[in-house]
């Protein structure tokens, strides 16, 4: 059975003391210091609950005639916003975030955020699209 006193000892004795060993406090740098960093900066990227910087995105109807286009945007993280445009209108809509959340836009029938709808629609002949929100222009 071995004594606890010297265990201790042992222990303290065998841990390296990195003031002494440049080499090892460079290495404890790069092991510790690097993925904390990278840590770091990825949450003041894409802030405390992991979105991307969202910002103001264009909206606009381009649909032939005096159509309705019926817009559903899914947010990654959660939650719905539908908003309607008439046939030539625009509008913005803010946090939203491109190349992460996706929208669905129908002609005529509102598609109220199911994927499941939009693609019954489709398939019924009635236009409808899901894609992911472009920060350019989205229509």
């Amino acid at each position: 059975m071995t004594n606890p006193g010297k265990l201790a000892v042992a222990v303290k004795s065998v841990a390296p003391d990195l003031r002494r060993h440049p080499r090892l406090r460079r290495r404890a740098i790069a092991v510790f210091g690097i993925p904390l960093f990278a840590a770091l900066l990825l949450l003041a990227l894409f802030g405390r609950d992991g979105r991307a910087a969202s910002t103001t995105t264009p909206f606009g109807c381009d649909a032939p005639g005096r159509r309705v286009c019926y817009f559903s945007v899914q947010f990654a993280f959660g939650g719905v916003r539908s908003f309607s445009l008439r046939q030539g209108e625009r509008t913005t809509q803010s946090e939203v975030t491109p190349g992460v959340d996706r929208y669905q836009m129908s002609l005529d029938l509102p598609n109220f955020g199911d994927v499941n709808r939009c693609r019954t629609l489709s398939v019924q002949g009635h236009p409808c699209r899901a894609k992911l929100v472009d920060p350019g222009y989205n229509d």
